[in-house]
Parts: C-alpha cells; sequence; structure tokens
C-alpha cells in the first residue's frame, strides 16, 4: 500500500454554545465537573475512544458520568442539543451549529488523516482520484518520505 497524508489535525472538547466553557479562554475542567460526558462506544470507533481516555488521563481528570452513543453524528447532535460534551474530531466542526468545538492540542488529541491505495493500481477511477489527490495535496502530502510513482 502507499498512503498520501492529507492533514494533521487534532480532536477537539464539543460543548454546547451555551456552556459556561464555551466563552473561555483556557480549558477548566472544574466547568466540566457535573456534566455528562458524551462518548462512543470503544467497540464503535476505539481509536476515538482511547484519545479521550488518553486526554483526561493527561489532564488529570474524570467525567462525572458518560453516555454512549452508537456513531459520532449521534455524539454531536447531543452535545449540540445541549445533553452533556464530548471530544470529536475538528472536521466535525461547523456540522452543529449549537456546538462550539475547542481545539485541544496534545499529544493524546494529535491524528493524521491519510488516504492509502494499493501501490499497483489498475482502476482507471481511481488513479483518476489519485490524479486529484495529488493536485490538492502535492507528490508527497504532508509525507515528504513517500515516493509515488
Amino acid at each position: 500500500f502507499s498512503i498520501i497524508k492529507v492533514r494533521q489535525a487534532y480532536l477537539c472538547l464539543a460543548v454546547h454554545k451555551d456552556h459556561p466553557l464555551a466563552r473561555e479562554k483556557k480549558l477548566d475542567f472544574n466547568l466540566l465537573r457535573k456534566d455528562r460526558f458524551i462518548s462512543v462506544g470503544e467497540a464503535d470507533i476505539p481509536i476515538l475512544t482511547k484519545a479521550a481516555q488518553k486526554f483526561f488521563q493527561e489532564n488529570k481528570f474524570r467525567p462525572y458520568s458518560t453516555w454512549r452513543c452508537e456513531n459520532p453524528e449521534a455524539v454531536g447532535l447531543e452535545v449540540s442539543a445541549g445533553m452533556g460534551y464530548a471530544v470529536l474530531p475538528d472536521s466535525m466542526a461547523g456540522a452543529y451549529p449549537d456546538t462550539v468545538f475547542i481545539p485541544v492540542k496534545s499529544e493524546a488529541t494529535m491524528r493524521t488523516e491519510v488516504v492509502a491505495w494499493k501501490t499497483e493500481m489498475a482502476n482507471p477511477a481511481a488513479m483518476r482520484f489519485l490524479d486529484v489527490l495529488i493536485e490538492l495535496y502535492g507528490k508527497n502530502g504532508l509525507n515528504n518520505e513517500l515516493n509515488i510513482k
């Protein structure tokens, strides 16, 4: 397989627009003390669940209670309805108008988004898609060591 790294991103703390944390300049975990943490189940999206757990460990914070949803979209909808807070990808920001996404830059929340394909690809549509990716991100994308033929 070959890959192009297309984006370096961070997870965000997502809160309802009326939550006190939405107006703060600094992340204050005391403002989350009595709120519900909304998450996807670990079996559904283990990488997101583990990143949230590591983030909380790094910040010596334990959620008061946790509510599990089947997918990130359901989590976003519940946060947008004011039912709690979540740790979600920044790519979801803007999808929920009543939600504020607070970037949380740490090793636990950093992620690299990639596109991968079989190196010996013969599908013309997939090859055209690869051409579009190369136009958008450059021959090596964010990955300087990649050598695309």
